[in-house]
């Protein structure tokens, strides 16, 4: 067996990485911690959550894929998240109540990755 103690980062594939840049700092307050010229990986962080973007000019999401990230949020901050969500211009491409007792909504990045913004965190 592999024996692994945690999560570093998922690796994000972009067609335009400032783009995808602009979009993680301005909607999620992500900041850019290294760019590393030797893999092309940039990374950005928030609190403790890391991802790697790496930009493919020709990069275009698979129509049928399910990738995504799933933050999770303070249920108190949940209505104000929506009414920032609605202010941004930014799509809700579904909204669930009930969902393990909390609420969730889903947007869509640039490169149409799924980004659920969730409560309460999943504890399976």
């Amino acid at each position: 067996m592999l024996i692994i103690e945690g999560f570093d980062h998922p690796t994000m594939t972009v067609a335009d990485l400032e783009f995808s840049i602009q979009f993680y700092e301005e909607n999620f307050d992500f900041e850019v911690v290294n760019k590393d010229p030797e893999s092309g990986k940039t990374f950005l962080r928030v609190n403790d959550i890391l991802i790697a973007l790496i930009e493919k000019k020709d990069f275009k999401m698979p129509a049928n894929s399910e990738n995504r990230l799933t933050f999770f949020v303070d249920p108190e901050d949940f209505s104000d998240i929506l009414d920032e969500v609605e202010e941004r211009g930014l799509t809700v491409v579904t909204k669930n109540i009930n969902q393990r007792r909390g609420e969730s909504i889903t947007i869509k990045d640039p490169d149409g990755y799924f980004i659920e913004i969730a409560y309460p965190r999943s504890k399976y």
